[in-house]
């Protein structure tokens, strides 16, 4: 304990001195495991739990991310699939408009230009919060010198060691093997927006799946309608099975649609569903998984309402990965209480 007290009394000289300011700690105060009854607990010193920031030209050296605009924005490691991802959300969406609105509602002028402004904008929509969860620092933590001591269990207050990142990382954080960096909030790696979700994107994450959710139901709301039409419109010689195989022979492009909204919406839709209850229940992806609160109480629930208004009300928390030109003054080491 003699090198332990040896370390604080040097942190707190250093931080006096200035000589620390580009340091933050994070209050950890909230105890995630039970105090344990062994009279010998691993208290690893202040310093090493301090997590410092890093200038996103540094950052990207050392993790190969591109950073725009003076570091506000973040290209994330996998970029290449949001093409992918963009061309499965334009593509069914202008053969709805052409072969769909276009053909079949031509007829109806104000109905084809209500349905034209409803596509646009759920489009608009999905579109924005696909980019801004893609270009928004998920919650990234720079590496840090704190020296690996051996201890591999959690902390009292939710700390646990990545030997990766030499860092002491928060509770809920886990390091990403894909981005090599540990993250705060982990939920998960999704390449189809081609980054982590973590902290600080997990929100605009949400109203993508939303607005996809809503396009992909529009889309199939409309295509069944035509199919329903058609079918009823038909001959009387065409009844029954040779209804539905004559609408799909005269509006192949519409049994298509169909395919495609039926499928994406069980997958996208129950991703949508599921992401809406881990909110309810305020936890992670990672935790669901690993069911790290299957049988304890999760300190981190504070009801529906309160979990719903914390996720969509609360600001961004502010990034580790600084700009050039950013100020410091968030950034001024907190002592720890004696």
């Amino acid at each position: 304990m003699n090198i332990i007290h040896s370390f604080e009394s040097e942190y707190y000289q250093a931080s006096q001195n200035g000589t620390c300011s580009d340091m933050v700690h994070d209050n950890t105060d909230s105890i995630l495991n039970p105090e344990s009854e062994e009279q010998d607990v691993f208290e690893p010193p202040p310093r090493d739990l301090l997590i410092p920031n890093i200038e996103y030209t540094d950052w990207s050296e050392q993790h190969g991310t591109c950073f725009m605009c003076n570091g506000t924005v973040m290209l994330g490691r996998d970029w290449k699939f949001v093409s992918i991802t963009l061309t499965l959300l334009t593509t069914p969406t202008l053969l709805f408009y052409f072969f769909v609105l276009d053909e079949h509602y031509s007829k109806y002028a104000f109905s084809t230009r209500l349905h034209k402004f409803t596509l646009i904008i759920i489009l608009i929509c999905t579109f924005f919060f696909l980019i801004k969860t893609h270009f928004t620092e998920p919650g990234y933590l720079p590496c840090s010198d704190a020296p690996d001591y051996g201890w591999s269990d959690v902390l009292p207050n939710g700390r646990k060691y990545c030997v990766t990142c030499r860092l002491w990382r928060p509770p809920r954080a886990k390091h990403c093997r894909y981005c090599k960096a540990c993250v705060r909030n982990f939920d998960h790696h999704c390449a189809w927006v081609g980054t982590c979700i973590g902290e600080r994107n997990h929100s605009p994450f949400t109203f993508f799946l939303f607005f996809v959710t809503s396009l992909i139901s529009y889309i199939l709301m409309v295509c069944l309608y035509v199919v329903y039409e058609s079918s009823y419109h038909a001959t009387d010689e065409n009844t029954g099975y040779n209804q539905f195989i004559h609408t799909i022979q005269s509006k192949p492009v519409v049994f298509v649609l169909c395919i495609f909204g039926l499928f994406f919406l069980l997958t996208v839709g129950n991703l949508f569903i599921f992401h809406i209850y881990l909110i309810a229940t305020n936890q992670t992806t990672n935790e669901y998984v690993k069911g790290t609160w299957q049988n304890t109480l999760n300190p981190y629930n504070e009801g529906c309402g309160a979990n719903f208004v914390y996720k969509c009300c609360t600001p961004v928390p502010t990034s580790h990965i600084k700009s050039h030109n950013s100020e410091v003054d968030d950034y001024q080491v907190r002592l720890l209480p004696e």
